[in-house]
């Protein structure tokens, strides 16, 4: 069969179709949001029909995003399309059409969302990935226990990494707590270097994190790190905290890939270099 091309108007029909998609979608939650206020004032007035209303909403949101999720999950992977779908994804929690009944569904538009680390790093993002993520852990009683491992991780990897830009140095400094805390759950590769575990000394317990969840963090960790170090090279006041946190992991290097190790000892040795030219 010979092949024809595609016009530019045929080409341009999936583009304008997932366009008018996006707006039923963003008009169905807003019409939600609008039945719900009705459906409020109702109650007060003692209308009858209010009481089955919210049902019927709840079960045409669950259907909603079965349907639109996989379609949502491979735009928000295009920086071009991440605002937009990341403002209807949040549009859908606020309006509280997440449920544990659909939430397998909509964690896969979380999951595509950072698949690509380079995104996280984008100023221009971070405002909708702050959002967005934040809304999802939030409401994290409503994904499976396995996902919710996920969304943890998820809040260093994303939200305590778009915070290492601030010049706020609460901001920051609550930021690179959380990192320090989740490299403390790794164990040291000489034991000796093991801090003192007293009680409580850091907010996720004192407990090692299990074996099989370690390289996942010690590669979002990574990802934090190769950012403190960015942001350390254009800011002074950023450096010490920088050190340390470079020194901790490379303490528990054993945990990383070969090329992070890698990178982790060029690290190391710019720290030692700098701490030896101190006078």
């Amino acid at each position: 069969e010979k092949f024809v091309p595609k016009s530019p108007q045929q080409s341009m029909y999936s583009e304008h179709t997932s366009e008018a998609w996006g707006k039923r979608l963003i008009d169905s939650v807003r019409e939600d949001r609008l039945s719900r206020s009705e459906r409020k004032r109702a109650k007060t007035q003692n209308v009858s029909a209010a009481a089955s209303k919210p049902e019927e909403s709840k079960e045409a949101g669950s259907d909603e995003i079965l349907h639109a999720a996989p379609r949502m999950a491979a735009h928000i992977r295009s920086p071009a399309k991440f605002t937009k779908v990341a403002e209807m994804a949040i549009l859908l929690l606020e309006a509280e059409r997440v449920t544990s009944q659909n939430s397998a569904a909509f964690y896969e538009i979380l999951e595509a969302g950072v698949e690509n680390g380079k995104l996280i790093r984008s100023k221009a993002l971070h405002s909708a990935f702050r959002r967005l993520y934040s809304a999802a852990i939030a409401r994290i009683g409503r994904f499976p226990s396995h996902m919710q491992k996920s969304l943890r991780l998820w809040e260093v990897r994303v939200l305590a990494q778009i915070n290492l830009f601030t010049s706020n140095p609460s901001t920051f400094e609550h930021a690179t707590k959380q990192i320090r805390d989740r490299l403390l759950q790794l164990p040291c590769l000489n034991l000796s270097n093991e801090p003192p575990r007293q009680a409580k000394q850091t907010q996720y317990g004192m407990d090692h994190l299990p074996t099989e969840v370690r390289s996942a963090w010690a590669s979002a960790l990574f990802e934090c790190l190769d950012t403190l170090v960015w942001r350390a090279s254009q800011h002074s006041w950023i450096k010490p905290e920088c050190n340390s946190l470079v020194k901790a992991a490379f303490d528990r290097r054993q945990h990383f890939s070969d090329a992070q190790k890698d990178q982790l000892l060029v690290w190391d040795a710019a720290r030692c270099k700098e701490s030896a030219r101190r006078p």
